[in-house]
């Protein structure tokens, strides 16, 4: 989205986009960080947490927080889950703190529940946060 003013920019909101011309500061930025899933929680948690190999490197991880994050899956159930926290652990391994939000869709076996969980993700699902940017004037 973008408005003018008597012919001037003064607001530009964009979502997963590259730029946002001509707006200043809204151009030539990436509009997703991209990655695969290298880990996650497995057991029932009350915190959980998607580990990411990045795609590129990764300046700020505090400003992810608030984000969603999307991990490909089969498509029975979404796999899209809520960003509280951010942690890079190295140059390109983002851990990401989902809280109380679980991976987990329900037990292997009905008979057995010792027989372990289905979970909506997998180790090296596609991993996409499309960011979202504001610029304005007062």
């Amino acid at each position: 989205m973008y408005s003018q003013r008597g012919g001037r920019p003064v607001y530009a909101l964009h979502h997963d986009a590259t730029m946002c011309s001509p707006a200043p500061g809204m151009t030539g930025r990436t509009g997703a960080v991209t990655g695969t899933l290298a880990d996650f929680t497995t057991e029932l948690s009350a915190t959980n947490t998607l580990v990411v190999s990045l795609d590129a490197d990764l300046a700020d991880p505090e400003a992810l927080v608030g984000q969603y994050v999307y991990v490909e899956n089969d498509g029975v159930r979404n796999a899209v889950y809520l960003i509280e926290g951010a942690e890079l652990h190295g140059d390109r391994t983002l851990a990401l703190d989902i809280g109380g939000a679980t991976t987990i869709r329900g037990y292997l076996s009905r008979d057995d529940p010792n027989a372990g969980f289905r979970h909506d993700v997998e180790q090296g699902a596609a991993v996409r946060i499309p960011l979202t940017r504001e610029w304005g004037q007062l």
